[in-house]
């Protein structure tokens, strides 16, 4: 008979509003603050939703394994509807996202990483020369634009990054801020109406992009000729809405969690001057007598891919992956009940002492050993719906912050970054100032090398 525990509530709350206030103001803390007072199970109430959260790779690997079975991905992000459509991805139900996630998934095989590294130190060139040899910038203004820049080019080429105009960086600010667990999205708030007014202009844009290449394909077919002629499984077209939210969702998703992990990792590693004298030693070692920057190249640097995933573990940017009970269950006693809203947290999961030795302590070298408890580390999410560019994420971090670490030094304006503030994506507060000047030694890097990424983007479709 399963025992009917009742699962412990973190303190405080108020009528109707639950734990809202505390939790919008500062989720992390909060999430931290519940942890401490009950350990991984425990509950708070936000306004129409009784959420329980759940911690530990234990906790992750049940959440991620019983996804799509007792709990539902769906009903949990009720703003992705709003923010792409009803028929898209795991909202279209488990047909149309296996059809749809098997549109995108071979520009993520492993065997065509090496053809991203061209694009990625390309356009990481291009942002060099736009630097110049000293000054300073505001961290994510600038990194946002470059990631998603790589991703665009990557997998749809440079023609389709420069037709989607300069303010395409604000656009996807814009249109991100339509992200929000605890408001209802159809109050008239100027965050939804501005993520409405962003989402529109995109698909405008996307859909006259769309147009314009039906009337002029390209032959050989690159990855986005190959994308609009992709057919439903009934042999069908797939629709220019559902294409419009796929390259909306590649070019959008191929940006959000990476700008925040990459400028965390170039602030963490500021901030811990020895470890990044190794990783300059390193490179030297590795990309003395190279001329191109290859895959091969990529694969030796370890001790930067150490330090990125270090970085992920102290600042996951998510705040919370999410899911829906489809049924009650029990859990470690404690019965979960129906309609029960599911948290399972990067932030805190990941600095459990019993999981990471020392945690509040920056030491790539935790992840030196490749023994790593499986799911303790969720910063790009798990199961079937980890972040299918995960691979593609940690090659570009790993590529765009050893060129420059290789051509400039940097310093922190400010040397304690705050990230930003309430329910959002964790990214460092801006402004936060880097102040960089050349290298005196810097290995000359030749762009001509690289000119033909100008062409075309790097994603086969095999």
């Amino acid at each position: 008979m399963i025992a009917h525990k009742d699962i412990p509530s973190i303190s405080g709350g108020l009528p109707f509003l639950g734990h809202a206030l505390p939790f919008m103001k500062a989720p992390i803390p909060f999430l931290k603050k519940g942890y401490k007072e009950h350990g991984k199970i425990f509950s708070m109430k936000l306004p129409g939703q009784n959420v329980v959260v759940m911690l530990g790779p234990e906790h992750n690997k049940f959440v991620f394994d019983q996804t799509d079975n007792l709990l539902s991905i769906q009903e949990a992000y009720p703003f992705f509807i709003r923010m792409f459509s009803r028929d898209f991805f795991y909202f279209g139900g488990e047909q149309a996202y296996r059809q749809q996630r098997g549109i995108i998934l071979p520009c993520f095989k492993a065997t065509v990483m090496p053809n991203y590294i061209d694009v990625m130190v390309y356009e990481t060139i291009k942002f060099m020369e736009k630097l110049g040899d000293q000054g300073s910038f505001d961290l994510t203004k600038e990194f946002g634009p470059l990631v998603m820049k790589i991703a665009a080019h990557s997998f749809f080429g440079s023609d389709f990054k420069e037709k989607l105009g300069e303010s395409i960086f604000d656009d996807f600010r814009d249109f991100a801020k339509g992200i929000d667990p605890v408001i209802p999205g159809w109050i008239p708030l100027p965050k939804f109406k501005r993520s409405q007014k962003a989402k529109q202009k995109l698909a405008d844009n996307l859909i006259s992009l769309i147009k314009e290449r039906r009337k002029n394909p390209k032959n050989p077919p690159d990855f986005l000729q190959t994308l609009l002629e992709s057919k439903n499984e009934d042999g069908s077209p797939v629709s220019d809405p559902i294409l419009k939210d796929l390259i909306l969702l590649l070019v959008w998703a191929g940006h959000e969690t990476t700008t925040g992990h990459i400028s965390w990792a170039l602030i963490d590693l500021l901030q811990h001057p020895e470890y990044l004298q190794s990783i300059l030693d390193e490179q030297q070692e590795v990309l003395a007598s190279n001329t191109r920057f290859t895959i091969n190249e990529a694969k030796k640097l370890k001790r930067i891919e150490w330090a990125t995933k270090e970085t992920e573990r102290l600042h996951p940017v998510v705040i919370a992956l999410t899911r829906k009970a489809n049924e009650s269950f029990e859990r470690e006693g404690y019965v979960i009940p129906k309609g029960s809203m599911i948290y399972i947290s990067p932030a805190v999961s990941h600095i459990m002492s019993d999981i990471f030795p020392n945690p509040e302590q920056y030491d790539p070298l935790r992840f030196s050993t490749g023994k790593q408890i499986k799911h303790s580390l969720i910063g790009f999410g798990g199961g079937i719906h980890r972040c299918t560019g995960v691979n593609f994420a940690y090659l570009e971090m790993k590529v765009v912050l050893t060129l420059l670490l290789q051509q400039y030094d940097f310093e922190l304006i400010n040397p304690a970054p705050k990230s930003l503030k309430g329910i959002t994506i964790k990214w460092p507060e801006s402004p936060c100032m880097i102040r960089y000047s050349k290298k005196k030694n810097a290995s000359k890097i030749k762009k001509e090398a690289y000119m033909k990424t100008e062409l075309e983007g790097a994603c086969p479709y095999h």
